[in-house]
């Protein structure tokens, strides 16, 4: 993506230089865009991956294209592909022109925001088989260690302190998600 217009679009071609780009002597199986922000991840970013589920003698690489620096993004999406099934060593990053042997492109499970197909649950179904659920049965989801509440004070957790109190006095686990390892939060939800 060499113009940053858009997070999800390619607004046009543009040169390459043939020396510029990363030659992978392999066929590998396109995933889509790696989305930064969790939650279009969790949705989008998984939408082709029905296709791995689906044929798991298949042992190519999972491309996945990116525009996120530093690797901040490893610490989740790796965990997540590796409950879904997919081993870390199949999956590459592409955050520049890429040329390899073949690409199989997956039809996306998810068409728009509305519309998605019978295989799009199949790798969240893959993640929770490998996850214990919690025993708990009452929890308070609160936001206030959530790091955009930090750096602009309580902008959209008015009385949250009351609720916490409020609920955790009625028997309920007050929990801050964003602070748990992935596999944890999967157990809470489930």
């Amino acid at each position: 993506l060499k113009d940053k217009k858009s997070w999800i679009d390619v607004d046009s071609s543009y040169e390459v230089a043939r020396e510029d780009i990363v030659q992978l002597d392999e066929d590998v199986i396109y995933g889509g865009l790696l989305a930064e922000h969790f939650g279009h991840f969790l949705t989008e970013s998984l939408c082709r991956l029905w296709y791995v589920i689906e044929h798991p003698e298949l042992k190519s690489k999972i491309l996945f294209v990116t525009t996120l620096k530093g690797g901040a993004h490893r610490k989740y999406t790796d965990k997540i592909l590796t409950l879904a099934g997919v081993a870390p060593a199949r999956i590459v990053y592409v955050g520049k022109p890429m040329q390899c042997r073949s690409i199989t492109i997956p039809e996306q499970a998810q068409y728009d925001w509305t519309r998605m197909s019978k295989e799009f649950l199949l790798p969240y179904g893959e993640i929770i088989s490998r996850v214990t659920p919690s025993n708990h049965k009452k929890l308070y989801l609160t936001r206030t260690g959530f790091e955009f509440t930090k750096k602009h004070g309580n902008v959209h957790c008015f009385n949250e302190k009351y609720f916490e109190d409020f609920f955790s006095a009625r028997g309920f686990e007050v929990v801050s998600m964003e602070k748990l390892e992935v596999e944890e939060q999967i157990a809470l939800i489930m």
